[in-house]
């Protein structure tokens, strides 16, 4: 009896491992695709989105007058920073404006993070084209994206 309870129990195990296993590949594949660049422009942009900027706006602020501020902080020597749109469809979807209120007060957290902290609760995410990062909202479930 007691070996068959350790068998049951090494099973277990080996379960738990290769569910974490899976779960970690599922993890890095989503990191990997969050940082896929269709060209230069979107390299750079996501190499600013790695630097860790506070932001500290604990009073509702427009989330536009955030983005300027993450714009003027991202600038580089030979840059302006980086660009940034609103899809206004997207947007619409998520019944949210440039000057829709936000807050935030985050200090040591990269870029991307803090962006989708300030987003997620209003519907919306980020993607970055052509070097440009546009707000937009956030996909249905079950719909693609392309």
């Amino acid at each position: 009896m007691k070996i068959r309870l350790q068998a049951v129990r090494g099973s277990t195990w080996v379960i738990l491992g290769v569910a974490a296993t899976l779960l970690m590949t599922l993890v890095s594949s989503l990191i990997a695709q969050d940082q896929r660049a269709d060209g230069p422009e979107s390299k750079i942009v996501l190499e600013k989105l790695e630097d860790k900027v506070g932001m500290q706006f604990p009073n509702p602020t427009p989330l536009e007058d955030v983005l300027n501020y993450i714009k003027a902080a991202s600038q580089g020597p030979a840059d302006d920073g980086i660009a940034f749109a609103f899809d206004a469809d997207g947007m619409k979807r998520a019944g949210k404006t440039r000057t829709s209120r936000v807050k935030i007060d985050i200090k040591g957290e990269p870029l991307k993070t803090s962006l989708r902290k300030l987003l997620k609760p209003l519907g919306l995410t980020y993607v970055v084209k052509t070097g440009v990062l546009t707000i937009t909202s956030e996909p249905v479930k079950g719909e693609k994206t392309s």
